[in-house]
């Protein structure tokens, strides 16, 4: 099974992450996905390894085979597409990758991909052969499900056997789910069971639920995924080894990341949902949006076609919701067209000027908390987001977190809480001027770049605190990087009161 290392990007925000995603953008200009362009950007990624990481690795044989290692792992942790046959004829790169790399080869790449690629269609003829029959649970039989403690399959026959296995230990959970939560509703004559199944009848039930599990495995999973997804995969095989938090963003990756950062993107403003008929329908239309302000497209219109201005339009029944996504997204100021069919049954092509949309549940809110000893000033901060993208145009946290801190005092609150839960960072300049809010000028952490021999002191520079009254600040374990420098540095200053769990 494909593990993907998408993890968000926390402070600190390396320097050689901005650059390898500049690189990337640079580079896949040209073709969809040919060599030379792959070629470039992982000469670029190692370019930015060296030159900006603070610590990199030496590029060795021990480099290569650490990378050979993982790449595997990542692409089949469970061992349930490659065979022992397979990895022999890889086995011959182990200690060549690190080479491949300084020339920008991706020699080794390449054969993984097309071994990995062929692996999809055997193994999708695999299931759907073994759940056309029906299993009997009564042999006596093992599966091991740690893909760390099992060999690779020598063969395809034995690959088949995994997947037998495997595909009928899942169809005996889910047969057992069935058993037990039948017998619970006899016995609660409950009338929603219209009929009580045999065990034939069960096993039968569960064996399709696998197939349908299956199904959607490979179309929505295995077969979405592009060249381009898995070359994204080996390159961060690479840069996580400099270190967890080292991350090749190729460009969507590059363009979710920065509308996650600042909250922001531009399209129209509304929220799709796919149904299980395939459908793709408007959930919501978000309030100042371009199609809010446009008004023709509501909640509930199906989605039937999607056309670039005067362009033809595309049908998008069978498409997956992220591609319709991709379609209606573009540009600011450009123009798409969407014929949607009303709930009365009539169909109507509404033109919808693309424009900025803000997420409004990324940024920080406030609200005042009535109690008997008096009122009580309440900030939710989701993240430290920033717009990379606007030079100085865009919303950040420091900024909207002061005037929502203004508006409390203004309301005559007697304290303040700043519930950072579940906040996983961003930002770090924002920390360090959110910081100044509460405490005016003074260090709030510090950072140490490889060629300086001493640490740099960020500091606030605010000549009074905006606020100075009593302070809590909310944390758990899902608050982390930029929560946990605000928390610990207004702890040190003993500005506020830390409340809640570890980070």
């Amino acid at each position: 099974m494909l593990k993907f290392m998408k993890n968000k990007i926390l402070i600190p925000i390396l320097i050689g992450t901005v650059l390898i995603a500049f690189f990337s953008f640079k580079y896949t200009a040209g073709d969809a996905g040919g060599d030379e362009r792959r070629g470039l950007i992982l000469k670029a990624v190692m370019k930015t390894l060296h030159d900006q990481h603070f610590a990199p690795k030496e590029l060795n044989d021990s480099f290569s085979t650490h990378i050979y290692h993982q790449v595997l792992e990542n692409m089949d942790y469970q061992k349930k597409f490659f065979t022992q046959k397979d990895i022999d004829e890889l086995k011959g790169y182990e200690f060549k990758i690190d080479d491949e790399l300084q020339g920008g080869s991706v020699e080794f790449f390449n054969k993984l991909d097309a071994i990995f690629v062929n692996s999809i269609d055997k193994t999708e003829g695999f299931y759907k052969e073994i759940l056309k029959d029906p299993f009997t649970f009564t042999a006596n039989e093992e599966i091991k499900l740690n893909g760390e403690k099992l060999p690779y399959a020598k063969d395809d026959a034995e690959l088949k056997e995994r997947w037998r296995q495997d595909l009928k230990y899942l169809a005996l959970a889910r047969y057992v789910d069935m058993k037990r939560d039948q017998k619970k509703k006899i016995e609660n004559k409950d009338t929603t069971l219209k009929k009580r199944k045999s065990d034939a009848e069960l096993e039968v039930d569960a064996r399709d639920a696998i197939r349908k599990n299956q199904e959607t495995y490979f179309k929505k999973r295995l077969r979405k995924i592009n060249g381009n997804d898995r070359f994204a995969i080996y390159v961060n095989s690479i840069t996580t080894l400099e270190d967890p938090h080292t991350d090749y963003f190729p460009p969507k990756d590059k363009a979710k990341f920065d509308e996650g950062m600042s909250g922001t993107f531009f399209g129209i403003g509304a929220q799709l949902k796919a149904e299980e008929d395939g459908k793709i329908k408007i959930v919501e239309v978000i309030t100042g949006s371009p199609c809010w302000k446009q008004g023709e497209l509501k909640a509930n219109d199906e989605i039937l076609r999607v056309a670039q201005a005067k362009d033809e339009p595309v049908d998008i029944q069978g498409y997956e919701i992220d591609d319709v996504v991709k379609l209606i997204r573009g540009p600011n100021g450009t123009e798409v067209r969407l014929t949607v069919k009303k709930m009365d049954g009539t169909t109507k092509v509404i033109p919808i000027i693309r424009g900025k949309v803000e997420r409004e549940e990324v940024f920080a809110k406030s609200a005042i908390i009535n109690t008997k000893d008096g009122d009580i000033g309440y900030i939710y901060l989701p993240e430290f987001y920033v717009n990379f993208m606007e030079s100085g145009g865009g919303r950040r946290c420091a900024k909207d977190v002061a005037e929502e801190v203004k508006k409390l005092k203004n309301a005559g609150v007697k304290g303040m809480i700043l519930d950072l839960r579940y906040n996983p960072g961003g930002s770090l300049n924002d920390v360090v001027e959110m910081g100044g809010i509460f405490v005016d000028k003074g260090p709030m952490v510090q950072i140490k770049g490889r060629e300086e021999e001493q640490p740099t002191t960020l500091s606030s520079h605010l000549d009074a605190p905006l606020y100075d009254g009593p302070l809590a600040i909310m944390v758990n374990e899902g608050s982390a990087s930029a929560s946990e420098i605000l928390a610990a540095a207004m702890q040190d200053y003993k500005r506020a009161v830390i409340v809640g769990s570890p980070t």
